[in-house]
């Protein structure tokens, strides 16, 4: 009788181990990778490939019209410069935006992983709450709030 039991202990530690919730997985870096609209069409992309085919979509939606092209130009410049630079970074039961791998506000945020509903809520320094779905599979975490959606991948 006690050699089953003993056979049963390690069985339940090792599948314990293996499993993890999400708020241990979250830590760690995120860096951002795409952007996606409602429908999963492709906003923005810091891989060049996704990115120029996003262009390329957008392009032919505004159609030959030059200015419509030069903002649509501009546009994707501005996300290079803002989302392309954007990580994430989980320590604990705190978090902080960063910006090509610096803090430039000095801010960190409470975050709080709410399993069950796959919610992820973040509290800045003056109380504001960022409420976002999220999905966790592997080293991708994707953040939807609204119609935005954001992918980052584990650093």
């Amino acid at each position: 009788m006690l050699m089953r039991y003993l056979f049963f202990i390690p069985v339940f530690l090792l599948f314990a181990g293996c499993t993890s919730s999400d708020s241990n997985r979250i830590q760690g870096n995120w860096n951002f990778y795409r952007s996606l609209d409602t429908k999963g069409k492709l906003v923005y992309s810091t891989d060049p490939a996704e990115k120029e085919a996003a262009v390329i979509r957008m392009m032919k939606t505004f159609g030959q019209d030059p200015a419509k092209q030069q903002n649509v130009q501009r546009m994707m410049t501005n996300l290079d410069n803002t989302l392309g630079k954007l990580s994430f970074e989980f320590e604990g039961t705190k978090s902080q935006m960063l910006e090509n791998g610096t803090n430039t506000t000095g801010n960190y945020s409470d975050f709080l992983v709410d399993q069950k509903n796959k919610t992820l809520i973040m509290t800045d320094s003056k109380g504001l709450e960022l409420i976002y779905t999220y999905k966790l599979i592997d080293d991708t975490l994707t953040l939807i709030s609204g119609e935005t959606i954001w992918v980052f991948l584990r650093e």
